[in-house]
């Protein structure tokens, strides 16, 4: 059997220095190593009782001894009499994803523990270790209505280590940074949401934390700051959680890598999450991103709405573009059903694709096995609709998360597309239901730091709707730099903000559209480059097929010399067709095409809040 599974026992320096420091005393500490040796994760109890880990890699501990357990029926289950391993596993795979790279490799030691509580209630520990991190979930068994009343976790991370977390919202895209001895002192009171990444100090690699919850399920955390370091998890239903049947929490994810190739590539979600029903998705071919326009409503659209409809389509046809999402609103005015499936069949014949949008509270509630929702979903479907786009509000409910598990789970049975605006993480629900093709709503009128933070941040949780190519919107970041995101961010789905017009009618545009026209949304590889920094230099060469993307985004107020080698083609000869900024010139970009040798060092010049663009072509392929 791959991996180990022990019980250390430390020696008497050892122990007492846990003692001091944790308070894990003389009882046993369960190891659980991966498969290749570089990660491991130590379950024991403390003297205390309190149910603790501990995680770390080979050449560091990441996470100190920290607690774990759940309160259900006001019994606190992390307070325990008995930890004791049930059985280990290994787990090799081999599977499709979608996004980041086409294939993942799994290799990791899966274990169950068996916890007898003094509250009398025994229950389940699984934990999960592989190269790529740690994870852990509780399941309690039973039948009938329970409250979950709380749920015990902790992280405990090294002094020096910076902390990247979401200054608001995740859909709105800000991220900050702080050390994680500095939190405690941050007023009113540092909280946060998952994800959350942690810079390592002395260069000692990344860490992430995250949550995978099947759709639907319930378990959202906030993050608060305790003392040394520690930051504390509580539910975000501060009043609770009911259920009834076997409670079977979400996994608690850390990531772990030592650079940040390594991690925007770390799969520990993908491999978490439940795989897709095979009787679902099937010959999944229907399941396909792209590029959507939007297609507004309002009065002004009253009575020509298949005229103006009509138009988007044109246009979205015209940019190359998969889809067109017909927004919130639409089916308010006369005879809008008619109009949706004579706009389905239009665009059909253009080779479009036709999302409709309508607003959560309208979808009605599970009462009913979701009626309102079906219907409607059966309404779109008839009239020839491929997708559904549901509007959820900014303010968070604890049903929000069933909702839009149903709606995956409806849609798939009807072979249609999804792309949810709920500002939640997809917590690893696209592997699951590959018919999610984006989420949230990030705006485009992020600063370029928030722009260089995302792609190490945000999309590590998975793929989120941010609206790339504004270029008509003014401000200091450059036209390159907004054409570099549209490369650098992960979303089957990738929807385009301004007025398709804007970019056909632009003779200054004429190379970006083409470019734009020929952008995958899914990468069958992904590459961090070289001189990447979380906020202030996001750097990637992404391959689809034979085709690789090189793009660059400065989120410094200063010019940066940045470099690559394209050795990672494998090419000799390549043709590059290369964007870059025009200094002094936010509005402009510098077009050019040209031939690199694989050995060169490609040397370049980004302009404070620039960015860089290039779509490498091997020579002998260009023009066949």
């Amino acid at each position: 059997m791959t991996g180990c599974f022990e019980a250390v026992w430390p020696g008497l320096i050892a122990v007492a220095a846990l003692c001091w420091l944790t308070g894990v005393a003389h009882g046993e500490i369960f190891r659980l190593t991966s498969p290749a040796g570089d990660v491991y994760a130590e379950i024991a109890v403390s003297d205390g009782g309190q149910l603790c880990y501990k995680v770390g890699t080979r050449e560091t501990d990441v996470v100190w001894f920290a607690p774990l357990g759940i309160t259900v029926d006001g019994r606190d289950l992390g307070n325990l009499k008995r930890l004791s391993p049930l059985r280990l596993r290994d787990e090799t795979a081999r599977y499709p994803v979608r996004g980041v790279h086409a294939k993942a490799d799994m290799n990791a030691n899966r274990a169950l523990y068996y916890l007898e509580t003094a509250a009398g209630v025994n229950y389940g520990l699984q934990a999960f270790v592989c190269s790529e991190g740690f994870a852990w979930r509780i399941l309690v068994p039973g039948a009938g209505e329970r409250k979950v009343d709380a749920e015990t976790a902790g992280w405990r991370w090294p002094s020096g280590s910076r902390v990247w977390f979401a200054a608001g919202p995740h859909d709105g895209g800000a991220w900050t940074n702080a050390f994680v001895d500095e939190l405690s002192g941050m007023a009113p009171g540092w909280q946060a949401e998952l994800p959350l990444v942690v810079e390592l100090p002395l260069s000692q690699g990344y860490a992430a934390l995250m949550d995978v919850m099947p759709c639907g399920a319930y378990g959202a955390m906030r993050l608060r700051a305790g003392e040394g370091g520690s930051i504390s998890g509580q539910l975000i239903d501060e009043e609770g959680i009911m259920t009834s049947g076997v409670i079977e929490m979400p996994w608690r994810a850390v990531m772990l890598s030592r650079t940040l190739d390594d991690l925007v590539n770390n799969d520990l979600l993908n491999h978490l999450a439940p795989p897709p029903d095979p009787e679902l998705f099937g010959g999944g071919d229907w399941v396909r991103g792209g590029r959507s326009v939007r297609i507004t409503t309002g009065p002004d659209d009253a009575g020509r709405e298949s005229f103006a409809y009509a138009a988007k389509v044109d246009d979205a046809a015209s940019l190359g573009c998969e889809y067109a999402t017909l927004e919130a609103g639409w089916d308010k005015a006369a005879d809008a059903w008619g109009i949706l499936r004579d706009l389905c069949d239009y665009a059909r014949d253009k080779g479009v694709g036709i999302f409709a949008a309508r607003h959560a509270a309208e979808l009605g509630t599970p009462e009913g096995g979701y009626a309102v929702l079906k219907a409607f979903l059966d309404k779109l479907q008839s009239a020839g609709a491929v997708g559904v786009k549901v509007d959820f509000s900014l303010a968070r409910a604890s049903s929000d998360a069933a909702l839009a598990g149903r709606v995956l789970h409806e849609a798939a049975l009807r072979r249609m597309l999804v792309n949810l605006n709920l500002g939640q993480c997809p917590a690893g629900s696209p592997c699951t239901y590959p018919n999610e093709l984006t989420r949230g709503s990030i705006p485009p009128d992020l600063s370029a730091a928030n722009n260089a933070a995302l792609p190490f941040t945000r999309f590590l949780a998975g793929h989120a709707a941010y609206r790339p190519f504004d270029f008509k919107r003014q401000g200091e970041i450059t036209r390159t730099h907004r054409l570099a995101m549209g490369v650098l961010i992960t979303s089957p789905l990738l929807l385009l903000e301004c007025e398709p017009r804007l970019l056909l009618d632009d003779p200054n545009l004429l190379a970006a559209v083409r470019f734009i026209r020929s952008l995958p949304t899914e990468w069958d590889e992904t590459r961090v480059l070289d001189g990447s920094r979380i906020g202030e230099l996001a750097a990637m060469a992404r391959r689809k097929g034979d085709v690789w993307y090189v793009a660059m985004a400065n989120g410094t107020t200063r010019m940066q010399i940045a470099t690559f080698s394209p050795s990672f083609t494998g090419w000799q000869s390549m043709t590059a067709a290369c964007f870059k900024d025009v200094p002094g010139r936010a509005t402009e970009m510098d077009f050019t095409q040209q031939t690199l040798s694989g050995s060169d060092a490609v040397i370049l010049t980004l302009e404070p809040q620039g960015g860089f663009v290039a779509r490498l072509e091997r020579a002998d392929a260009v023009g066949k």
